[in-house]
């Protein structure tokens, strides 16, 4: 402890030292005291004097002529302490910062039973009917003896060990990290749900028992039951709701309207289950349905015509149904369709009404994949896709085709014409920081103004979800945009990366989008952005985004460099550089639409 103030004292002495002459040395990242993933390398950056020698733990580390300094470096777990040295003009300035590696992660002394409480599965109530499995278990001191018994039983059966961490980081961030500890073991079983098993429904109990014969019981917070079989329905209140593969997973529907009405398979904590098909299951958060009375008519609709209608911006494809039913849209480039999945549906249609000489639609035939799918294949002749937007009037099934909007023309530029929004990316957040202290909403800012002006010089009509720093929220932006009734959404940011990362090898410019439509405006983009500002490729990327998400429109966002890094982040305030990456998204525009007028 006295070595420690000795050290603590002497470091007060130099960095005051120091600042007689207003020399500084600064950490942008990582934060004070904070918890890093258990990684065996990470990075540090902020900034010192130009021109200063650092080193951080012993290692030289370069620092721009901005003064700005990145580096990544071993690290250990526990308590570990990144040492700075900055040393100018015979003055030396030392600083350091403490963060904990792996404290999310916790351990134990190996001689201590122990089953750690935020690991004990299920965490939430679960509901669900007879033959599905479900995972039972906790994360427990390694080597040691583990058992579960049922509500209701008097049994104790075996858990079997896997060695490894915990499942879910997040949940263990504020437990202590012992010093000569070891990782916790997984200690798992799975359990099939019978039609005998009326009587399960209660919390599991759980045993751990050292060979010396200590033991731990502890009881899992969430219950399990089986779902009765009375079948209910469930209808949607939430608007634009998303279902998902699993509890806060990835996507399977999007933006399903309110008043759809699905069959209710259980339950797993927040999120109901939907049987959606006698293949496919969908989870939603409770509170965005309402579960109808027992005795509730099961939705279900027949197919008996297909309509499709051509007007001048659009075409439009309208399906009769008895109700409103879940569905997905499946898109594809070449062939050029668009697929339609009703969940719920059977088909009976003996008419498809269509106006091939108008309709965008060249062809359209529908099937049935399974019981209680309905699917529509529509073949379009046009060779870009520049949206579609699905949804109900009443309980007709409605799907918009976008025509491909007018632009260009005799002498005037490709994007003359088009309604284009631009979206300068975060505000309310700064979003990332660079070594310097440079602000990546600051910065989208100054790169959005520079495109604006070259669209409107051009002809075309622009508009931004924000001109300074006005609150505007993530998901009010797309609106913005869909409001406008634009063709094309542009979202502009600056990158950094996870811990552990490494910054030198990982870098440059990349585009993301969503919807296939969107990746070949997302790869004329990139490919201009690369010319434009020499950085490397970091790739044009699926991107599961707020503002790649509308289906409406084409929507890609560019992240034009990476601002964490001290020679991306000082060209990123060259007004120059600005201007070069507003050229290159303008120019990759124009390259597009060179190839969709084709």
């Amino acid at each position: 402890m006295r070595i420690r103030s000795i050290s603590a004292i002497l470091v007060i002495f130099l960095v005051v030292s120091a600042n007689s002459y207003g020399g500084h040395l600064t950490i942008i990242y990582p934060r004070p005291n904070s918890y890093l993933p258990s990684v065996d390398s990470t990075f540090i950056f902020g900034n010192t004097d130009p021109g200063s020698t650092l080193f951080i733990n012993d290692q030289p580390i370069p620092v721009h002529e901005s003064g700005g300094f990145l580096a990544f470096l071993d690290v250990s777990d526990g308590e570990f302490i990144f040492r700075l040295v900055s040393i100018i003009a015979g003055d030396t300035i030392m600083t350091q910062r403490m963060v904990t590696i792996g404290g999310a992660d916790l351990k134990i002394d190996p001689d201590f039973t122990f089953i750690n409480p935020g690991s004990v599965i299920p965490f939430q109530d679960i509901q669900l009917p007879s033959g599905e499995i479900i995972e039972l278990g906790f994360n427990g001191t390694p080597h040691h003896f583990a058992f579960y018994c049922l509500p209701g039983d008097t049994t104790w059966f075996p858990l079997y060990e896997n060695p490894g961490q915990d499942i879910d980081s997040r949940e263990f961030a504020n437990e202590p990290v012992l010093t000569d500890s070891v990782h916790l073991s997984h200690y798992r079983h799975y359990f099939r749900i019978g039609n005998a098993v009326d009587t399960l429904a209660g919390a599991i109990r759980y045993k751990i028992c050292s060979i010396k014969g200590d033991s731990v019981l502890i009881n899992s917070r969430g219950k399990i039951s089986r779902l009765s079989d009375n079948v209910r329905v469930v209808e949607f209140t939430g608007n634009s709701q998303i279902v998902r593969t699993a509890p806060k997973a990835g996507y399977l529907l999007l933006y399903q309207p309110p008043g759809i009405r699905a069959v209710y398979d259980g339950f797993d904590g927040d999120f109901i289950r939907l049987e959606l098909s006698e293949t496919t299951t969908g989870f939603v958060p409770r509170d965005s349905v309402e579960i109808l009375p027992l005795g509730t008519e099961i939705p279900s609709s027949r197919v008996r015509t297909v309509f499709i209608e051509a007007k001048s911006d659009e075409s439009i494809v309208r399906i009769p149904l008895s109700y409103k039913h879940p569905y997905r849209i499946e898109q594809e480039l070449s062939p050029s369709r668009l697929t339609i999945y009703l969940y719920g549906v059977i088909g009976d249609a003996d008419w498809i009404k269509h106006i091939p000489s108008k309709s965008i639609i060249r062809a359209a035939e529908w099937a049935q994949p399974e019981n209680g799918v309905f699917r529509l294949t529509l073949e379009l002749s046009q060779g870009y896709q520049w949206g579609y937007e699905a949804g109900y009037s009443d309980t007709n099934f409605n799907l918009h085709i976008k025509k491909q909007p007018p632009f260009g023309g005799f002498l005037k530029s490709k994007v003359a014409g088009l309604r284009i929004v631009i979206d300068p990316g975060h505000c309310a957040d700064p979003g990332a920081v660079g070594p310097t202290g440079l602000v990546e909403r600051d910065v989208n800012l100054w790169i959005s103004h520079k495109l604006r002006k070259i669209l409107e010089k051009n002809g075309a009509k622009v508009i931004q979800t924000r001109y300074g720093f006005e609150p505007i929220s993530i998901y009010d932006r797309p609106k913005i945009a869909l409001d406008f009734d634009a063709d094309i959404l542009i979202s502009i940011h600056n990158n950094a990366l996870p811990d552990g990362v490494n910054p030198f090898t990982h870098n440059g410019v990349s585009t993301y989008y969503y919807h296939p439509q969107s990746k070949p405006l997302a790869d004329a983009i990139q490919n201009r952005m690369l010319e434009k500002t020499g950085l490397p490729d970091y790739g044009v990327q699926y991107g599961n985004l707020a503002l790649t998400r509308p289906s409406e429109l084409l929507a890609v966002l560019v992240e034009c460099a990476f601002i964490m890094i001290p020679q991306q982040e000082a060209m990123l305030r060259d007004k120059r550089f600005q201007q070069k990456c507003a050229e290159g998204i303008y120019q990759g525009i124009c390259d597009f639409l060179d190839h969709a007028e084709k």
